[in-house]
């Protein structure tokens, strides 16, 4: 065997690209068996929520701080998008806010107030 072709298998197992030694089916069994311990686990953990929640939420201040911190959640949403069209419209060069308006328009006016205040 080469010495290009030691570094190359040297590599490939480096990699883990070859098939692990000693794997059996009690292996694929262990692995089996973790991720159905692990599904319990989250099911388990969902179920003490949703039970949390419903204790929590049953108490009449938590609701209404609930309704409140909605109330502010809904008003930072409408806030986010009035300033994403508002940078839409400045992208766009829509509205009074643009260079172009100001060329077109409020120079003319000042102007013409200058020179009808002298």
């Amino acid at each position: 065997m080469s010495r290009a072709d030691e570094s190359k298998r040297v590599v490939v197992r480096q990699y883990s690209l070859l098939d692990p030694l000693n794997w059996g089916q009690d292996c694929a069994d262990h692995l089996y068996l973790r991720n159905k311990f692990w599904n319990n686990l989250v099911e388990i953990e969902r179920d003490h929520r949703t039970s949390f929640r419903t204790i929590v939420y049953s108490d009449i201040s938590v609701a209404n701080m609930s309704k409140k911190i909605q109330c502010i959640k809904d008003e930072i949403i409408d806030q986010d998008s009035l300033r994403k069209e508002a940078r839409r419209r400045h992208r766009n060069k829509i509205g009074d806010h643009t260079k172009s308006f100001r060329l077109k328009v409020l120079l003319p006016k000042r102007r013409t107030q200058t020179l009808t205040s002298y």
